[in-house]
């Protein structure tokens, strides 16, 4: 999504920082090239999707005046450097990364999403701001535009008239756990002990449900023995979790649809099956893939989570034909 942005200008880097990736520079813009900055982190979905993307464009137009940066900003508390770095590893991406634990880079440049890219020339001024990673052809559009203005020769053009037309279905929007930003359909909910939950009678789309003991936290919900309970609506299911500080053994989340186990064709690259149970095995706080069906779906989401494991968000995947 193109958004007007409230910069005129990059605002520079900061000197201290951690480089996951690249030489530490404390200017954004550089002489005679394009900076696409790009604010993403591991533990979101969507900056996820985007990384091959991203990619392709630094392999496609890095030889003709752009360069990438990333910003690693941190959504989770878990996410130390180490993780970023595994991050940036995994994704074997070849543009320099900034580690922004303390958000300093994101304050400067008002960032509060995930992913965010914005396209800075060679003075240090914003030329274009992009938020999700929907619609990113508008962003390639623009590098290509710059590039030729620039001078660069034989670059491709991409027709935003026309990218084929997509009709995309309604999404379940990522839902939180942590207290500061859920929103929970209990009646009650308490922070800072544990509690038990009663799952109402009638469960709504896209909020969530606790059911049984759970220790609330700002940043994410405990189990002390509970379930998760959503309706949700997309094409897939993917959940943030991790295990508590005092827990040392790999924990089996177990997951259902509808009230059955997932079906061999609709479990997500990190679901395993035990004696018929379709279980999530958490050995590392991450983003692990919980449901996968190539079309769009509804159904009653249910999570059976065992004592210690952190539960940090969910997020679903858009389904478009």
């Amino acid at each position: 999504m193109k958004r007007t942005s409230h910069l005129q200008n990059a605002p520079s880097f900061p000197s201290g920082l951690t480089w996951l990736q690249g030489r530490e520079r404390t200017r954004a813009h550089k002489a005679k090239t394009l900076t696409l900055l790009v604010f993403w982190s591991a533990s979101c979905l969507d900056s996820m999707r985007l990384l091959p993307v991203l990619q392709a464009w630094q392999k496609r137009y890095g030889g003709k005046g752009l360069e990438i940066v990333g910003v690693y900003v941190p959504e989770f508390s878990f996410e130390s450097a180490e993780v970023a770095a595994r991050a940036v590893e995994q994704a074997d991406l070849s543009f320099p990364v900034v580690y922004d634990p303390e958000q300093v880079v994101a304050a400067a440049y008002k960032n509060h999403w995930w992913p965010r890219l914005m396209l800075v020339g060679a003075s240090g001024s914003v030329l274009h701001d992009h938020v999700g990673r929907g619609g990113v052809h508008e962003v390639e559009a623009q590098i290509q535009s710059v590039l030729r203005r620039m001078g660069a020769k034989r670059v491709p053009k991409t027709f935003v008239e026309h990218v084929d037309l997509a009709v995309c279905h309604p999404t379940t929007p990522e839902l939180f756990f942590g207290a500061s930003r859920a929103g929970y359909a209990n009646a009650h909910v308490e922070v800072g002990h544990v509690h038990t939950y009663r799952a109402p009678r009638r469960i709504a789309d896209d909020t969530l449900v606790l059911e049984g003991d759970w220790l609330l936290t700002d940043g994410y919900a405990q189990s002390a023995g509970g379930s998760v309970l959503v309706r949700y609506m997309a094409s897939s299911v993917h959940v943030v979790a991790g295990r508590g500080e005092a827990s040392s053994v790999p924990a089996q989340i177990e997951v259902t649809l509808d009230g059955k186990a997932l079906e061999h064709t609709h479990a997500g690259d990190d679901v395993g099956f035990v004696h018929g149970a379709s279980v999530v095995h958490v050995d590392e706080p991450r983003l692990y893939a919980a449901v996968y069906q190539a079309e769009h779906h509804e159904a009653l989401l249910r999570l059976d989570v065992p004592e210690g494991v952190r539960l940090y968000s969910l997020a679903f995947g858009d389904s478009c034909e």
